[in-house]
């Protein structure tokens, strides 16, 4: 049986070093603009701070939703609003400061504030508060388990 004897030239040693860096390169290139374009995107986090009390002499309670932009691009929100258990109603939250509609640029925010004893009862049927922007893109917020909302959706189509 022939065992060869594989021996490379200086020219084939020279074009296999620069295949592997050339693979390699465009290896460490490839994450770099995956991760970027993930970094790039527009990341808005909604959060509900339910059971609020005014420092003012009435002492109201309410509820405040906020909107996060902590992705780079600017996202430009329209409004607050929320949808319920067991039926296709949603509620609009019309006391937004700053006024909507409102630019985010990264890191600002902007909040409504939802009065408990209000028109918007107690709120302890709302699943899901979220923001809405110019393009219809909704940013939730879920309070309530995902198979109690689940559970819900069903109910609401029979």
């Amino acid at each position: 049986m022939y065992k060869g004897n594989f021996v490379l030239s200086l020219a084939e040693k020279v074009s296999l070093l620069l295949a592997s860096y050339g693979a390699v390169l465009s290896t460490v290139n490839t994450i770099i603009q995956f991760t970027t374009q993930r970094k790039d995107r527009v990341n808005v986090l909604v959060t509900v701070r339910p059971n609020m009390v005014s420092t003012d002499a009435m002492h109201k309670r309410m509820t405040i939703a906020t909107a996060t932009n902590r992705g780079k691009r600017p996202v430009r929100i329209e409004g607050f609003a929320a949808s319920q258990l067991d039926t296709d109603v949603h509620i609009l939250f019309t006391d937004v400061r700053p006024q909507v509609p409102y630019q985010l640029n990264e890191s600002q925010s902007i909040s409504a504030f939802i009065p408990i004893d209000g028109m918007y009862g107690d709120l302890k049927d709302v699943d899901t508060y979220f923001a809405y922007d110019s393009i219809n893109r909704y940013f939730k917020c879920h309070v309530k388990p995902w198979y109690r909302r689940r559970l819900s959706r069903r109910m609401a189509q029979i």
